[in-house]
């Protein structure tokens, strides 16, 4: 996508101010009932919403939402191959805080996951 990076909170900022991009991903993943999002679904939400940005908008918008910004600033904990697919694992905290930002993905706290916390 792009050489250029962000340091984590201009990347943060831009991500909440673009919300619906991680709530598209959220839903996909809840979908699947997975904690990871298959970058080419990643790239094609982020590409489909970017189609009626500004070219300014666009460029800022890659480089925040770039696989290798993402990494660097640790909101992607993981980047892995599977079946030949490339896995995206965002930061639980980072998935978190998205959620607050649409009642529908708010997930019930399983004993399960108390008991990890």
């Amino acid at each position: 996508m792009s050489d250029k990076r962000l340091l984590t909170i201009p990347t943060f900022a831009i991500m909440l101010e673009h919300h619906t991009i991680m709530r598209d991903v959220i839903r996909t993943m809840d979908e699947g009932g997975e904690p990871y999002v298959r970058e080419a679904t990643f790239i094609s939400r982020l590409h489909r919403y970017i189609q009626g940005q500004s070219k300014d908008k666009q460029k800022q918008l890659r480089t925040a939402f770039s696989t290798d910004n993402l990494l660097a600033t640790h909101i992607l904990v993981d980047k892995d191959e599977f079946g030949g697919e490339s896995r995206l694992i965002f930061d639980r905290a980072v998935i978190g805080v998205f959620r607050l930002f649409d009642r529908s993905l708010f997930q019930d706290l399983t004993d399960v996951a108390l008991k990890v916390q």
